[in-house]
């Protein structure tokens, strides 16, 4: 096919294994795997597909001309940031669910896509499955957003529900989330605030109009947060509009039982936008997972040929 395009895929771990499955299921006529870029080819993999297409060099898909679309899922910002720089300068279409890169580079990306006229799409970055950046860039174009306030890291929520709903220590929360794929190995990122933090400044982009370096976020951990059983404890992530100044801060907060994110459980996300028209909006729903975050991927991928 004449408009088929081609696909490479850096990154096999959770979130590529299920983009590559829901792509395969979707059945797109247009889209047609070329590449799927590992550290390790040998390693036996949980999803089937052609083991022809692996390869451990990251350049080969970049100078491959049948490949119109880079869906970079490795995490981290480099090489991520090689790889996704020199897709665009090659002149292809760049889906990632990279927060910590698009947080930290957001900008000159977004430059970079625009002076080689491609797509560059995140929607998987920050909420999942939840169309936020969709929906703040699109259906909210015409408002002027004064507040986004959230639930963003699932990890967390799922560690101080557990904490305040079973009596469960701060450790064995952690080892159950971890145990349920809730949570990395390292999860220092999520427990500090990091990981809200950098989805925070992204959202804060679409909403507000400009990036905001991580580094001014105001950021708070749950190290140190300890409810009893029955105190609902969230880490909030907030952006305000104030007469012109913006303020950013992630951390801790304890909420009453009227308040609606303290009934936002486990692994859930949920994020209230509040526009001069559309009034407050909240978006409630897995902000975590292989399936969730494969879907949005996916939808961007489809977003990006159109």
């Amino acid at each position: 096919m004449s408009n088929t395009v081609g696909v490479a895929v850096y990154g096999l771990g959770t979130v590529g294994s299920a983009a590559v499955e829901i792509m395969q299921a979707a059945g797109n006529g247009r889209l047609r795997l070329r590449h799927v870029v590992v550290r390790d080819k040998a390693r036996k993999r949980a999803i089937d597909f052609d083991p022809a297409l692996l390869t451990d060099d990251w350049c080969q898909p970049l100078h491959d001309p049948k490949v119109g679309l880079v869906v970079e899922l490795m995490g981290g910002v480099d090489p991520a940031s090689r790889v996704v720089r020199r897709a665009l300068e090659s002149g292809k279409h760049v889906v990632t669910a990279n927060k910590a890169l698009i947080a930290t580079h957001g900008a000159s990306l977004e430059a970079l896509a625009d002076a080689y006229g491609v797509a560059l799409r995140y929607e998987a970055a920050v909420g999942g499955a939840i169309p936020l950046i969709h929906t703040l860039r699109g259906t909210l174009k015409g408002n002027r957003i004064t507040r986004i306030r959230g639930i963003l890291n699932g990890t967390t929520n799922f560690i101080l529900t557990r904490m305040s709903t079973d009596g469960m220590s701060f450790d064995e929360a952690l080892r159950e989330a971890q145990r349920r794929g809730f949570a990395e190995a390292d999860p220092s990122a999520d427990i500090s605030g990091l990981d809200a933090a950098q989805k925070l400044v992204i959202l804060a982009r679409h909403a507000f109009g400009y990036w905001v370096p991580v580094e001014c976020v105001e950021r708070t951990g749950i190290e140190d947060v300890r409810p009893e059983q029955g105190e609902v404890f969230k880490l909030i992530a907030e952006a305000v509009l104030t007469d012109g100044s913006l303020r950013l801060r992630v951390g801790p907060q304890r909420l009453a039982s009227t308040d609606p994110m303290a009934h936002v459980n486990d692994e859930n996300n949920a994020v209230l936008i509040e526009g001069d028209f559309a009034g407050s909006l909240t978006f409630i729903g897995r902000g975590a997972g292989a399936l969730p975050t494969g879907s949005a991927v996916y939808d961007d991928i489809v977003a990006a040929i159109c």
